[in-house]
């Protein structure tokens, strides 16, 4: 079997999550309470068997973890290089999953992209993911409606379905 080794992560693929490891994020629960996430951050090598191909290929993943201080939702960020032409960039937000756009030019196949003012500052370039139908039961009454993410800021804004939101403090 042959090992395609794609190499390590670039710096500009690892700049698509702008937190550092140890780093302190908080977001503003809408009733008023502040939580702080801590950021854990680490970069591992994968393998991948495709027995279809007789190949094996090895990729780097960078993983970013939020760590919330209250137990509310945690928040998981992943960079893969998986393939030569193809950076996974996904995110989870409990149970809620994500692909999030490597370009901005790949905007459109995620979501909507959009300048927002959230407590008197402007974020540009602002990615809209909402959560798909299929990833809630329809029993929840209360599930992540929507994930705000931009490669400067990071994580801006969660709103879940019964209008409550998490926002970027700062």
């Amino acid at each position: 079997m042959e090992v395609i080794d794609i190499g390590d992560l670039t710096s500009a693929q690892l700049a698509l999550v702008p937190y550092t490891d140890g780093q302190l994020v908080q977001l503003k629960h809408s009733g008023g309470l502040i939580i702080d996430y801590t950021v854990s951050r680490s970069t591992k090598t994968e393998t991948r068997e495709y027995s279809a191909y007789c190949e094996t290929l090895k990729y780097q993943v960078n993983t970013t973890s939020m760590i919330p201080s209250y137990p509310v939702l945690p928040i998981t960020i992943y960079v893969a290089n998986t393939d030569y032409n193809y950076t996974a960039f996904e995110a989870s937000i409990g149970k809620y999953f994500y692909f999030l756009p490597k370009d901005p030019a790949d905007f459109d196949k995620y979501g909507e992209m959009r300048d927002l003012v959230l407590n008197d500052t402007t974020y540009r370039d602002v990615f809209l993911m909402k959560t798909p139908g299929y990833s809630h039961g329809s029993n929840e009454i209360i599930y992540v409606d929507s994930l705000l993410y931009n490669y400067t800021s990071g994580v801006i804004k969660i709103i879940m379905s019964n209008g409550e939101n998490y926002a970027l403090y700062e």
